[in-house]
């Protein structure tokens, strides 16, 4: 079973990505969001969520593992198979779902496309109290692996990390987070 995957993006197509790892490529759906924020060539880190029936196999990647194990969580749901956990999680962050499935937030979660209210109650029924809400209070993980994703060095990122915390520490959007990341690095390179 492939569980993570690290190479470069070989190609970019619709809801996928093939990945290059020593001249093999894997074709790896993940989600609009993500996808939005890559770039052809660049490397690439996922958490592989493999699926596998009679038919065929396929691969879902995701940049950081509390994405991967939210979509786990999704899939415990009657009624959400592997492209509507995608699609949910690509429309909304894992800390913006873990936090509406936690408080009960029908109204949040219903406004995801193709979801509806009934679906919506169904999900926080069934995992209600599932989810480790210790993985979701900051959006640091999720910002450092994007970053590091987009190329920048460890010690780059790593180099931003108090002034990210002071500043932004209160901010839930992983993307809104992600440009202020990228802004705080090119502030710092001027100053090089």
């Amino acid at each position: 079973m492939i569980g993570y995957i690290k190479g470069f993006i070989q190609y970019i197509g619709k809801g996928y990505i093939v990945i290059n790892v020593n001249d093999i490529g894997y074709k790896v759906e993940i989600g609009e969001r993500t996808i939005d924020s890559l770039v052809q060539s660049s490397n690439i880190e996922l958490y592989i969520y493999p699926e596998s029936s009679e038919r065929s196999s396929r691969l879902f990647g995701f940049l950081d593992q509390k994405s991967l194990n939210l979509f786990e969580l999704l899939l415990t749901v009657n009624g959400i198979g592997p492209k509507g956990a995608l699609n949910i999680l690509s429309n909304s962050n894992a800390d913006e779902l873990s936090m509406a499935i936690d408080k009960g937030d029908t109204n949040f979660l219903a406004s995801i496309p193709s979801l509806g209210k009934k679906m919506a109650e169904r999900m926080i029924l069934d995992l209600k109290g599932k989810i480790d809400l210790t993985q979701s209070g900051s959006v640091w993980s999720s910002v450092r692996s994007a970053l590091i994703n987009l190329n920048y060095s460890n010690s780059e990122v790593d180099s931003i990390y108090d002034i990210f915390q002071n500043k932004y520490s209160d901010i839930k959007d992983t993307s809104e987070a992600i440009k202020l990341a990228i802004l705080l690095l090119n502030d710092s390179k001027k100053y090089e």
